[in-house]
């Protein structure tokens, strides 16, 4: 009995670090530039072992084909002992770094003003489109798909001068017109973000999965002003339908591309450095080398990347702040335990929300839509972000 207790508790240890080592598999996969296909075989390859494994091998005990848990793990062949160390080894090292990054250190530059909560689907009357997985999805008890949060968040920049203090930013990421959820949810999108008044309107990638959506732009998107401007980069998505049109048609209705490029603004009377970085979809980034001269200091640096992936980046180059999306909050987040599916090679650590990353502030929004319009515990986010001075540090 007494090597019973200790086999179980390396069983159970192995479980944990099987679930880690495949769930972060697939989030790695979706962190690539791999075609699409590949995409998505490696994700039926990832949660088909994740799922069917344990099922297997308890299978496997009851028929008595491999001994049971009240023998030792010795007498398992060799290949389960070595994969079963190595889930071990998984569970030992990952899950510590899973529950750090799922209760991150509170933020002393961020103060979150409030939010307001939208149910555009009870409201417009509005129901997910589409064939059998729209009929399910609609059907999911807690499906906040057509839910809309707006928030609003005070940001603290040490280096933000005293001319760009109370400087607004309309956050727009992950719309996804993929035409199940219908026009009209994003034509009260766009409402609310007009009705926010920002300085700049920006941008920061997935806008289109579907071709006939493109259609879509000019009435929703091309709705859209502000004082300073509307900048886009786009992202992994965008490159299933024709991007030359995506691209044409923003530049028709008024939004400027920074895709693989750096713009200097200037926004009463001091100089904004906004670049693009669209990695590893649609290389290169902005060269910060040739988009300022050598005595040229802006005086807020901001980088628009459709990934947090690309934070690395962002730090070298020293940016004040870093808008992203990709992630979209993780879409389905479980009760104490948070996100788990994350498409980021950081796995959950920056599935939505803002983190200090010295010098730079990263604000990952949870996004308008998905091509999956399945979300539960983690609604649609429309931001609002105002600058304030802060504190050198």
């Amino acid at each position: 009995m007494s090597a019973v207790i200790p086999t179980l508790g390396l069983i159970l240890l192995g479980l944990v670090g099987h679930v880690l080592l495949w769930i972060e598999f697939v989030n790695h996969v979706h962190a690539t530039r791999m075609p699409r296909w590949g995409v998505w075989w490696l994700t039926i390859l990832g949660y088909g072992f994740l799922t069917m494994a344990p099922v297997a091998i308890a299978a496997a005990m009851l028929l008595g084909w491999l001994a049971p848990p009240t023998t030792t793990v010795t007498d398992w062949p060799a290949a389960l002992q070595f994969y079963g160390g190595l889930c071990v080894a998984v569970a030992v090292v990952l899950a510590p770094l899973a529950v750090a990054h799922r209760w991150p250190a509170p933020l002393n530059n961020v103060q979150i003003l409030g939010s307001t909560r939208r149910d555009l689907g009870q409201e417009l009357g509005l129901r997910i489109a589409g064939s059998s997985k729209a009929r399910f999805m609609n059907s999911v008890p807690g499906n906040q798909a057509l839910q809309l949060e707006i928030t609003r968040k005070r940001l603290e920049i040490p280096r933000l001068p005293p001319e760009l203090d109370g400087l607004t930013i309309c956050h727009l990421t992950d719309l996804h017109y993929t035409g199940r959820i219908p026009r009209a949810f994003f034509d009260e999108v766009m409402r609310e973000a007009h009705a926010l008044q920002p300085d700049l309107m920006l941008m920061t990638g997935d806008l289109v999965d579907k071709s006939p959506c493109i259609n879509w732009i000019a009435p929703t998107l091309g709705t859209l002003q502000a004082p300073h401007g509307c900048f886009y980069i786009l992202g992994n998505h965008d490159k299933r339908v024709p991007i030359d049109q995506v691209r044409e048609v923003l530049a028709n209705n008024g939004w400027t591309s920074l895709s693989g490029r750096a713009q200097l603004i200037t926004v009463r009377g001091a100089t904004i450095l906004l670049a693009g970085n669209e990695l590893p979809w649609l290389p290169p980034a902005a060269n910060m080398r040739q988009a300022l001269r050598p005595d040229e200091r802006p005086h807020l640096r901001m980088l628009l990347s459709h990934s947090p992936d690309q934070i690395a980046w962002a730090r070298a180059y020293r940016f004040d702040l870093m808008l992203s999306g990709h992630n979209h909050g993780g879409q389905i987040v479980l009760p104490w335990i948070g996100p788990v599916a994350v498409p980021s090679r950081y796995g959950v650590k920056y599935a939505g929300g803002l983190y200090s990353e010295s010098p730079t502030l990263l604000h990952v929004s949870r996004g308008i839509s998905a091509e999956l319009p399945l979300r539960l515990n983690c609604p649609p986010e429309l931001a609002l972000l105002e600058l304030r001075c802060g504190a050198a540090g």
